[in-house]
């Protein structure tokens, strides 16, 4: 080889060297890879999504989709859209499938049917504790969420991150709203 081919080739290594490491301190630190396990963000998220996770931006708001829970056990993390913040009164009408937050009827144009399951033993309207978050699936009939007990008001300390893009399939990949 020749002196040229040997430099450019090592210049090559060294970038694709850099260039991995930056990739691992990124998603190891700032961004996680995520596949959705439940039908209970349909029509949003749909089962076998892979999604971008931001894990260092702390300004959850109305709206944004957060996974929750142990990253390491798929069986223990569910993603659900966050619908009220530390201090807001959540009241829901399953019989009109209204959602209230603070007294008025939210728009959720994400929601493709009003009907809400008579989802767990919360009793409304509750007041959401400092810290912690409200959350429901966008598949109001079949989500597991904060109106289950076994859900219930989420700690802010149990959140992975915030659904930031999909990845796969290719055909649907962008930002999620």
């Amino acid at each position: 080889m020749t002196k040229k081919i040997r430099k450019q080739s090592i210049e090559w290594m060294e970038t694709i060297a850099v260039s991995w490491v930056f990739i691992i301190i990124v998603f190891t630190f700032f961004l996680k890879i995520c596949v959705v396990f439940q039908e209970s963000m349909l029509p949003t998220l749909v089962e076998g999504d892979k999604v971008v996770l931001n894990c260092v931006d702390n300004n959850i708001t109305y709206g944004d989709i957060i996974v929750v829970g142990d990253y390491k056990n798929q069986s223990d993390r569910y993603v659900k859209r966050v619908i009220a913040l530390e201090g807001d009164t959540v009241d829901i009408d399953n019989d009109s499938g209204v959602l209230y937050v603070n007294g008025i009827a939210q728009q959720e144009d994400y929601v493709t049917s009003k009907t809400m399951s008579r989802n767990g033993q919360t009793q409304f309207p509750l007041v959401v504790d400092e810290d912690s978050f409200f959350v429901l699936g966008d598949n109001r009939e079949r989500s597991k969420d904060s109106r289950n007990l076994d859900i219930g008001i989420i700690d802010e300390r149990t959140v992975l991150g915030t659904v930031v893009f999909r990845i796969s399939p290719f055909d649907k990949i962008g930002v999620v709203k």
